[in-house]
This record gives C-alpha cells, structure tokens and sequence, in this order.
C-alpha cells in the first residue's frame, strides 16, 4: 500500500510579510514613542526589523521586536499576526526579513501614506472644490 500525502506548499510574499506582520506591528508601536523620535522612527523600524530577526523563531522574532519598539499588539492586529507567526515558514521569512528588511519596510510605509492620504481625503471630503480632477 502507497500512502501519498497531499503537500501544499504555502509560499509568503513579501508583500503578505508586509501587510500581515510589519503593518500591524507598526501601527502596535507607541503613538507617544514615534512622536518622540518623529524624526528617526523609520530608521529604528527597520533596525529593530533587521537586529529582531536574528533567531531561528518567529516567536522569538515577535518578542524581540515587541521589547524594542514598545509594542502591545492590538486585538485588530492579533488574526494577522498569528497568520504570518504560525505559517511554519519560520526560516524563510526570517531570511526575508533579515536580508529584503528595506524593501518590507519601504512597503509599511507606503501603505502608511496610503492610510493617511484615505484619512485626509475622508475627513476633509476629498478635493476642494469637490472635483475630480483636482485629485493627485
């Protein structure tokens, strides 16, 4: 008797790296600790991305990042997290997130532009004459 097992492979783009970890641990960093190094904070990201993911487990990589930055992960954020955490890719993206740390990051912050330029837009009722032209 064979036995033959059905293998999925599931593969984590850098893009799903992004926007189901690194967003949320983002927006879990201290509102009070970005203000107060409002000028730097992009860069500790990243260092603190890099230096964290210097383990061989995304448990370990969550907790080191988590003491770094300041950061009690929110309910909303809880899904997303364990997704990435719990995917059993520990070794690949730590690689990523060690070795492509500039691309991810560069990633979170544009969706971090896109978040805020979708708030303005929202609570200042898009363009000023209400055009649709007038849109960057």
């Amino acid at each position: 008797m064979v036995n033959v097992y059905n293998q999925i492979t599931i593969v984590m783009t850098h893009e799903q790296i992004a926007e189901r970890l690194l967003w949320p641990l983002w927006r879990c960093v201290d509102a009070d600790y970005k203000r107060k190094y409002a000028r730097d904070i992009w860069n500790q990201f990243e260092g603190a991305i890099k230096s964290s993911a210097y383990t061989s487990n995304l448990r370990v990589f969550l907790a080191n990042i988590q003491q770094r930055l300041q950061i009690t992960i929110e309910t909303q954020f809880v899904e997303d997290i364990a997704f990435v955490i719990q995917s059993g890719m520990d070794e690949e993206i730590l690689t990523d997130l060690r070795e492509e740390t500039t691309y991810l990051v560069l990633l979170v912050r544009l969706k971090n532009e896109t978040k805020k330029q979708d708030y303005e837009n929202l609570h200042n009722g898009g363009s000023r004459d209400g055009s649709l032209f007038d849109q960057p």
